[in-house]
């Protein structure tokens, strides 16, 4: 019987997406419609991992744009 351990990549995206659509901060942009510039960067955010897990191309290296994307909106997560 084969087990397998830790999640696949598409699985990891997937999650990624979940962490940004339900947290805090998300949420309060949606809302209020505040801060254009960050509601911007949580939806980019979320359609690089959408479009990885689309195109399977979840192997791939992030670019330093979409890295510059992910590291705001996932900074922005975790000081919440």
């Amino acid at each position: 019987m084969n087990k397998r351990i830790g999640l696949t990549l598409e699985e990891a995206n997937g999650l990624r997406i979940a962490e940004i659509e339900y947290s805090d901060h998300y949420s309060e942009l949606l809302e209020d419609g505040g801060d254009e510039f960050l509601l911007r960067k949580f939806n980019e955010a979320i359609s690089i991992l959408s479009l990885r897990i689309r195109e399977k191309r979840c192997e791939e290296e992030f670019t330093q744009a979409e890295r510059d994307v992910l590291e705001l909106v996932f900074g922005l997560i975790e000081n919440e």
